[in-house]
């Protein structure tokens, strides 16, 4: 019997067998909804940070003012980014979107800029 049970209602005895050899290990979550994968980075500490803006900022072509304007920051907070890891929490979350940085955790380090 392949994937069948029993039903013992008032109608009696009720076999269902419902036939599995059409799916294999791909087609049987072929429905299911798929979520992207989304990459978030770790950067425990200032120059984590500095590394990641840096490499972002190459990667998409971008200048230290395209970045600043797209994020609506001053541009010597994307200079402090880029150069030290440092800017208050606001500041960065406004870069980090413009460069499609995600991030687990901010480093220690920005907390007192942000008070």
């Amino acid at each position: 019997m392949m994937g069948g049970y029993t039903d013992k209602g008032k109608g009696g005895d009720m076999h269902t067998t419902l036939d599995l050899s059409q799916y294999n290990d791909v087609t049987a979550y072929a429905d299911a909804v798929h979520c992207p994968v989304v990459h978030g980075d770790y950067l425990p500490t200032p120059q984590a940070v500095a590394r990641r803006v840096r490499e972002a900022m190459d990667d998409r072509h971008l200048s230290i003012e395209q970045v600043a304007k797209e994020a609506h920051v001053s541009i010597q907070a994307v200079y402090s980014l880029r150069d030290s890891g440092l800017s208050s929490l606001r500041e960065a979350r406004r870069v980090f979107a413009v460069l499609d940085i995600r991030v687990h955790a901010y480093p220690v380090e920005m907390v007192p800029l942000s008070l």
